[in-house]
């Protein structure tokens, strides 16, 4: 719910902020919660983040318009996950699930805003042949990799993503 109102404002928000500086931030953002959350591990560590319905919608929200404006909700919706210790096996579900709602619901709006055409639909249909190595790949991973080592991997994505947000 709060990830279609946070489209939403994004569409309506596109022309008010550039890329770049939505970028920017979100990366910003990104490197702040991501240490957080390290030093959380660090000197709390089982310290467990349980959010309310409130903070979900919000998190939904934020994720949605980074989305929208700048195909930037990873570094939202890992940190969302990783701060509650979700199991790895969840962890991939339900990021799996929330970017394949997010997208669809992108698509009415990226077509009226003239972001989806017959070349960009053409050339997504000529990667779909790619889907199904990935996802083999992602559940020979998931089968195999433990916790501990997933959550660092997860990690280090999140602070090499979000400080490429921040540069570029």
């Amino acid at each position: 719910m709060g990830t279609f109102f946070g489209i939403l404002a994004a569409m309506g928000f596109v022309t008010a902020i550039s890329d770049a500086v939505l970028r920017r931030s979100i990366g910003v953002v990104g490197l702040v919660l991501t240490l957080l959350l390290l030093v959380r591990n660090r000197w709390h560590p089982d310290h467990v983040y349980r959010p309310s319905a409130m903070a979900g919608i919000a998190v939904g929200c934020a994720a949605g318009f980074a989305s929208a404006i700048a195909h930037a909700a990873g570094p939202i919706l890992a940190l969302y996950l990783l701060a509650q210790r979700v199991e790895k096996r969840v962890f991939v579900a339900s990021s799996g699930l929330f970017f394949a709602v997010n997208n669809l619901m992108k698509v009415p709006p990226y077509v009226r805003a003239g972001l989806i055409d017959a070349t960009t639909l053409h050339l997504a249909l000529g990667f779909a042949v790619l889907i199904p190595a990935g996802i083999a790949a992602g559940w020979l991973a998931n089968r195999h990799i433990p916790q501990k080592h997933f959550d660092a991997v997860v990690t280090v994505l999140m602070l090499v993503t979000s400080a490429h947000l921040c540069l570029g």
